[in-house]
């Protein structure tokens, strides 16, 4: 009974083989389901059409639950060479299944002519070399319906295709096996057996939604000789230009899953058939893959995309690096030459840290500049990057910062290498809950130490109990005379200050306000002479101590950032008022939001 199984299994491989010989004869280009990789061995025009020089290795397992399974080894190459000329050709090794196997070369040329600025036309030639063998060793003597021996025969002959390509579409006509050369017979198939002309029709559209997602719906007919024609319909979703997914419908066949990456010039496919037709029960699995690289020709490709970049030559203001779409087909620049590049960096103009999004630390607190309230003295990201302890700003007559001292153990403050003689303005900034009326502020210079009591005023500085008299050497308040601007010149200068908004209760500018005061760098930038002057401001919320600190903050915050941009620190004169000076009632919303402000006005 096993013996009698055994023979029906022969017989029945057998049949199955000679099946599969009348359909590689019919066939004799190799099943793919990965086609669109070898479509220049498919119509010869396509050789030299790409917009990048491939080189393709595929490999298929037909049926891989069957006995003697089918497979196949593909490699394919072709690229352009002196622009119009399309050189390539291909490798294939189909083993038929056991004692039969199909090994062919193929060699083509394609002349393309461009008809528009985005079209093309090509014509190609191929020369087709394909050796048939039988080795018939391995299978059973004794049984009738096989043949005993070795056999082989080459067989000669030729393709031709037309192409048109034109803004994402691609259209080809190809007949392959055009003399119809004869092969010997393996004597299960009659004498005068003879490769099958065959004829292709392909076609595929790549749509790009946006340069994150594109679809190329694509299609290949196959009429061989009598046997019924056969269509792959296929979609691919191209995503990220990274990921691609798809679907393969092949009539009477198989339905393919594709999947597939692509990483710089390397790409790796693979796909799953699926058979649907009544052989199902006993063929198994088909599984496919496509290794490949594509590597950019040094000379014009006759296709629109020499990057491949999805983005087509004639609107690509980079054709020859990769870029996104969002971006005119050309890759973000590195203004500051941090490594990070410009879409990336949250300050493109600032040299900065890639744990920081670009942007620079000068305090190294891990907070970057603009975020950062006290960009100079390292502090904590719960406290807005400042110290926990308690600092005394110590200001000259313009309002600008001489120095600032951290708080002593004793709750003193001390301050060294200024004049007790001149007149200063000591602004306390502390996170503690009672604001001390009076503190102690040392002055240690060549004259000695020069303890004194400063006492809170109702303007929210610390003074002096006894206030030196202003010395004649130190400078006079500097008079600001405001320039008159021209009217292109007042719209920046307005929009800076209509869009200037900081983080709640903090010295710190909000992102939003970033493009408006790039505009105003420009501005300032082109104009060498002017300078700017900034008066900080806030409503009546809180202690006027801590009002004055915001002002003094918010107002420095807005003259760093400039100068963070490349203006000269000089051309500023910074001062600040707290709540002292409403333009509107604090007793509502409105008129307190209005009251928050950085007056900026552009001076000689």
């Amino acid at each position: 009974m096993i013996e009698l199984n055994k023979k029906l299994i022969n017989i029945f491989i057998v049949n199955v083989l000679v099946l599969m010989i009348y359909s590689a004869n019919a066939q004799q280009i190799p099943l793919q389901s990965h086609y669109f990789f070898q479509e220049h061995i498919i119509n010869p025009a396509y050789t030299g059409s790409r917009t990048y020089n491939p080189i393709y290795l595929g490999y298929r397992n037909q049926w891989s639950d069957f006995p003697g399974s089918p497979e196949t080894f593909t490699l394919g190459v072709h690229y352009l060479r002196e622009k119009n000329h399309g050189i390539g050709g291909g490798f294939f090794r189909d083993n038929l299944g056991g004692a039969y196997s199909q090994t062919g070369a193929q060699f083509n040329y394609a002349h393309h002519v461009q008809i528009e600025d985005k079209a093309s036309f090509s014509l190609g030639l191929g020369t087709i070399f394909n050796q048939f063998s039988g080795d018939y060793s391995n299978l059973d003597p004794n049984d009738p319906a096989v043949q005993i021996g070795n056999e082989s025969k080459l067989a000669t002959d030729l393709s031709l295709g037309a192409h048109f390509s034109s803004k994402g579409l691609k259209l080809g006509l190809s007949v392959n096996n055009l003399m119809e050369s004869s092969i010997s017979d393996y004597g299960v198939v009659p004498a005068d057996n003879r490769l099958n002309r065959q004829f292709h029709l392909m076609g595929s559209y790549k749509v790009d939604f946006d340069s994150s997602f594109a679809l190329e719906p694509m299609f290949l007919v196959r009429t061989i000789g009598s046997t019924p024609t056969q269509l792959d319909a296929t979609i691919l979703a191209h995503i990220k230009q990274i990921v691609s997914l798809g679907l393969t419908y092949r009539t009477g066949d198989a339905l393919a899953f594709i999947t597939g990456i692509e990483y710089k010039n390397l790409l790796l496919f693979y796909s799953y058939d699926m058979t649907t037709s009544s052989a199902q029960s006993y063929t198994g699995q088909t599984h496919e893959l496509t290794l490949g690289t594509r590597i950019i020709g040094k000379i014009p490709q006759m296709s629109s995309d020499k990057d491949f970049d999805g983005v087509a030559d004639d609107d690509d203001s980079c054709p020859l690096e990769a870029g996104p779409k969002k971006n005119n087909g050309c890759p973000y620049p590195d203004s500051d030459g941090d490594g990070i590049s410009d879409n990336d960096d949250k300050c493109p103009q600032l040299k900065g840290e890639s744990k920081l999004a670009g942007c620079p630390d000068r305090d190294k607190d891990g907070i970057a500049d603009l975020m950062d309230e006290c960009p100079d003295i390292p502090g904590s990201a719960k406290n807005g990057g400042c110290p926990k302890i308690s600092q005394l700003h110590i200001l000259d007559n313009k309002g600008r910062t001489v120095t600032i001292v951290n708080e002593l153990e004793n709750g003193e403050y001390s301050v060294n290498g200024i004049s007790h003689k001149y007149k200063y303005y000591f602004l306390l900034e502390t996170n503690k809950k009672e604001v001390p009326d009076s503190i102690y502020i040392t002055i240690v210079n060549q004259d000695g130490e020069h303890r004194s009591q400063a006492r809170l005023g109702e303007s929210g500085y610390y003074e002096l109990v006894k206030q030196a008299v202003k010395d004649e050497k130190q400078d006079e308040k500097q008079e600001v005379i405001e320039i008159e601007l021209k009217e292109e010149e007042k719209k920046v200068l307005k929009e800076a200050f209509g869009a200037l908004e900081f983080e709640t209760s903090k010295a710190i500018i909000k992102e939003t306000s970033y493009p408006s005061l790039l505009e105003l760098v420009k501005l300032m930038d082109a104009n060498s002479s002017y300078r700017l002057y900034l008066v900080g401001h806030t409503d009546n919320v809180g202690n006027p101590m801590n009002n004055l600190m915001l002002s003094k903050k918010r107002a420095d915050a807005v003259r760093h950032f400039l100068v963070q941009f490349g203006i000269d620190d000089k051309r500023f004169i910074v001062s600040f008022e707290g709540e002292s000076s409403p333009i509107e009632s604090n007793d509502t919303k409105e008129g307190r939001q209005k009251n928050r402000r950085v007056e900026m006005t552009i001076i000689k």
